[in-house]
C-alpha cells in the first residue's frame, strides 16, 4: 500500500471504531456521569473557571475535559450521550495519528502503520476512547509530548521544545501531577549522566512555564471556591494536591492494588495484542540496546510501570500513555515475528487466539441465560456466530498454514468483535448500567418546568443529577453532630458513624419485606427489633451508638419535614437504607413509592408526597394527551 494512504486509511478506520454507535446507550457511572454533569453545569452556567457539580465546586479533576466536552455539547445546547464522549473519541483519533508519525520517524511507515493498527483494536485504548473519562485525553497530550521531544532531541528545532512544554501544561490541565510523571521519568532516564542534553532542554524553565499555565487556572478558581467555602486558597489547593498525590497514589485513598497489580492486568488489557507479549518481551530484551529509538521507548515505559507498580493506588487507566509506545513495540516485534522462520511461536500465539475466540461465542450465550437475561436480546447470538467464526478461521489459519497472515486476522478479528460491542452487547446490558428509566418521572417535571424538591437519602450521585435534570439535597451523607463522639478526631467520627450504618444495614437485611411500597405492622415490629437490638461496634459503645441513632432520627425527621409541603418533593432512597430509616421513623410509611428497581447493583426507591405524585400523574396525563 502507497504510504501517502496510510493515514487517511487510518482516521477512516479510527473514526469507524471510536464513534459507532457512541451515543447509543446511556452514560454509565461512576465516571460518566459525573463528568458529563460537570461540564452540562459549566455549559448551562457560564462559569468555565469553577467546574461544579450538584451545584457545588469540583475540586478533583482539572477542567480540560470539561472545557473540551462543553464547547462540543454548545451547538445542540445541552452534553448528550454522544457529546459527553466525543472528546475522548477524537482524542483516541488524534492519539492514532501522533502515534503513527512518531512510529514512522522511528522505524518507517510499515511499522508505524501496524502500530496504529494495534493501538486502535487494543482492548483498553479502543474503551477508552469511547468511555466518558479523563484518561484518553491525558494520553493524547503525552504522546504529543513524547513526539515533539523526539524532533527535539533528533533536530534541536526551538519550535518542537515549544510544543513538548506545551503538551505537558495540556496534560496537566486535564489530570494533574500524573501528566508530569511520565515526561520526567522519560527525561531523567533518557539524559542519564547526559547533563549537557538536559541543560540544553532548558527542563527547569520549561517546568516553570508548565507551572506558570496551570497556576493560571488553579489560583483563580480556588480563590474564587475560597470565598464560597470560608478557606484559606492556600490550604484548598494544599488539600487538593494531598489527596491526588500523595493520598491516592502513595497511601491507597482509593483503589488501593498489590504490587503485581499491573503486571497481571495489563496483559488482559492489551488483548488481543497481550498475547504476543511472551515474544515481544523477548524480542526487546534482545535489542534493548539497539540506538536510541529503542532507549526512548524503554525510557517511556519502564520508569513509569515500576513507579506506578510502587504506588498503592492503582487503575488499569493510570498506564494508559504507555499505550502507544507498547503498540510500537508490539508493531516491531510481530513484524518480525511474522516474517521470520519462527512457525511455532506464530502457530501456538494463533491457536491461543482462536480458542480465545471460540470461548468468547459462549460468553453472549451465559449472558442471555444468566441473571439478566431479562436484558437479553436475540441480536446478542449474532455476537456467539461471528466469534465463533473467526474461531474457525483462527484454528484453520494456525494449523493449516504458516500463520504469516497472522497480524492481519487478528486486527480484522478484533475490529468486527469491538464494533458488535458498540451495536449490540453495550445497548443490550444499558438497562441494567442506566439510571434513565429510574429518573423519568424527575426529568418529565423537570422538563415541564414544575418546581420540585429532590432529597438523596444516604448517597450522592451524579447519575442521578444527570438523568433526573435537577439538582438534589443529599441526607446522611454529612457527619452528623453528636456529642458522644466529641472527643474523637473528625476522621474518626467519620470512621465510626460510617461503619455504624454499615451494621445496621447488616442487622435488617434478613428481615424479610413483601413489597417496600407497602411495609406492614409486622414488619416494621421486625425492622425496629433488629435496629434497636444493635449495640454497637465491638458492643461496647452504646451511649454512641443510641446518641447515633438519635442524630440520625433528629436528621431525618428534618427530612420528612422538607417533604411534608404543599408543592412536590421526591426522595431516593437505597432500599437497604429505608429499612432502618423507615424503623427509626415509622411515618415515612406514608410515601407514595413511584419506583423500587435496580440501578446498577444498588436497588433503589423513588418516594413522593402526595402534590409530587399529583405532578407525575398530570405529567403522564399530558404526555398521552401530547401523543394522541
Amino acid at each position: 500500500m502507497n504510504p501517502r494512504y496510510h493515514l487517511p486509511i487510518l482516521i477512516l478506520l479510527g473514526a469507524f471504531l471510536f464513534l459507532t454507535n457512541l451515543g447509543g446507550y446511556d452514560l454509565w457511572p461512576p465516571d460518566e456521569p459525573r463528568f458529563a454533569q460537570v461540564a452540562r453545569e459549566m455549559l448551562h452556567s457560564g462559569d468555565y473557571l469553577v467546574p461544579r457539580v450538584n451545584g457545588q465546586p469540583y475540586t478533583e479533576k482539572p477542567p480540560m475535559l470539561f472545557w473540551t466536552t462543553a464547547l462540543l455539547s454548545a451547538p445542540v445546547g445541552d452534553v448528550t450521550e454522544f457529546t459527553a464522549r466525543l472528546p475522548l473519541a477524537i482524542g483516541g483519533l488524534v492519539t492514532i495519528v501522533l502515534t503513527y508519525l512518531l512510529a514512522q520517524s522511528l522505524y518507517g511507515t510499515s511499522v508505524a502503520f501496524w502500530a496504529a493498527l494495534i493501538l486502535m483494536t487494543t482492548h483498553r485504548f479502543w474503551w477508552q476512547a469511547r468511555f466518558g473519562q479523563i484518561d484518553m485525553l491525558m494520553t493524547m497530550f503525552l504522546t504529543a509530548s513524547l513526539l515533539c521531544f523526539w524532533h527535539w532531541h533528533k533536530n534541536r528545532q526551538s519550535f518542537a521544545l515549544v510544543g513538548f512544554y506545551l503538551a505537558i501544561a495540556a496534560a496537566v490541565l486535564t489530570k494533574g501531577p500524573p501528566g508530569l510523571v511520565f515526561p520526567f521519568f522519560m527525561i531523567l532516564v533518557f539524559y542519564w549522566g547526559k547533563k549537557q542534553d538536559r541543560k540544553d532542554l532548558h527542563w527547569v524553565v520549561g517546568t516553570v512555564v508548565v507551572l506558570i499555565i496551570v497556576a493560571a487556572w488553579l489560583i483563580p478558581a480556588r480563590m474564587a471556591v475560597s470565598v464560597e467555602s470560608g478557606m484559606e486558597t492556600g490550604d484548598g489547593i494544599a488539600a487538593n494536591l494531598f489527596r491526588q498525590t500523595i493520598g491516592r497514589f502513595f497511601l491507597g485513598i482509593s483503589h488501593a492494588k498489590w504490587p503485581g497489580f499491573y503486571a497481571t492486568h495489563m496483559p488482559v488489557d492489551l488483548l488481543p495484542w497481550g498475547l504476543f507479549l511472551p515474544w515481544t518481551l523477548y524480542w526487546g530484551w534482545k535489542r534493548r540496546k539497539d540506538g536510541e529509538e529503542m532507549r526512548l521507548l524503554l525510557a517511556w515505559t519502564i520508569p513509569a510501570f515500576l513507579f506506578f507498580s510502587a504506588c498503592i493506588g492503582k487503575r488499569s487507566i493510570y498506564l494508559l500513555p504507555l499505550y502507544p509506545v507498547l503498540a510500537i513495540f508490539l508493531s516491531r516485534s510481530i513484524l518480525e515475528l511474522v516474517e521470520s522462520d519462527r512457525r511455532i511461536w506464530r502457530r501456538n500465539t494463533g491457536l491461543l487466539w482462536a480458542a480465545a475466540l471460540t470461548m468468547l461465542a459462549f460468553a453472549p450465550l451465559v449472558f442471555v441465560m444468566g441473571p439478566y437475561k431479562e436484558y437479553g436480546h436475540p441480536s446478542i447470538l449474532a455476537v456467539s456466530i461471528l466469534a465463533l467464526a473467526c474461531g474457525m478461521q483462527g484454528f484453520y489459519a494456525a494449523l493449516r498454514t504458516d500463520s504469516r497472515q497472522l497480524l492481519r486476522d487478528m486486527t480484522t478479528h478484533s475490529a468486527i468483535l469491538v464494533l458488535l460491542c458498540a451495536l449490540v452487547i453495550f445497548p443490550a446490558i444499558n438497562p441494567y448500567k442506566s439510571a434513565r428509566a429510574f429518573c423519568a418521572p424527575l426529568r418529565a417535571c423537570s422538563q415541564q418546568n414544575r418546581a420540585y424538591d429532590l432529597y438523596s437519602v444516604g448517597f450522592s450521585r451524579e447519575e442521578y443529577i444527570y438523568y433526573a435534570e435537577h439538582f438534589h439535597e443529599p441526607v446522611l451523607c454529612e457527619l452528623l453532630p453528636i456529642s458522644e463522639m466529641n472527643d474523637l478526631p473528625t476522621y474518626e467520627q467519620a470512621r465510626l458513624q460510617s461503619k455504624m450504618q454499615r451494621d445496621i444495614q447488616k442487622a435488617v437485611r434478613p428481615v424479610p419485606i413483601a413489597t417496600m411500597a407497602v411495609i406492614n405492622d409486622q414488619e416494621l415490629e421486625r425492622l425496629q427489633q433488629a435496629v434497636f437490638a444493635y449495640q454497637g461496634p465491638d458492643g461496647d459503645n452504646v451511649a454512641k451508638t443510641q446518641a447515633y441513632e438519635e442524630a440520625v432520627s433528629k436528621r431525618i425527621r428534618q427530612l420528612f419535614a422538607g417533604m411534608n409541603i404543599a408543592s412536590p418533593a421526591f426522595m431516593m432512597v437505597l432500599e437497604e437504607d429505608w429499612r432502618w430509616v423507615v424503623a427509626l421513623c415509622p411515618e415515612g410509611r406514608s410515601y407514595g413509592v413511584l419506583s423500587d428497581t435496580n440501578v446498577g447493583s444498588r436497588r433503589v426507591l423513588l418516594l413522593a408526597n402526595d402534590a409530587a405524585l399529583e405532578a407525575v400523574e398530570a405529567g403522564e396525563a399530558h404526555r398521552i394527551a401530547a401523543l394522541k
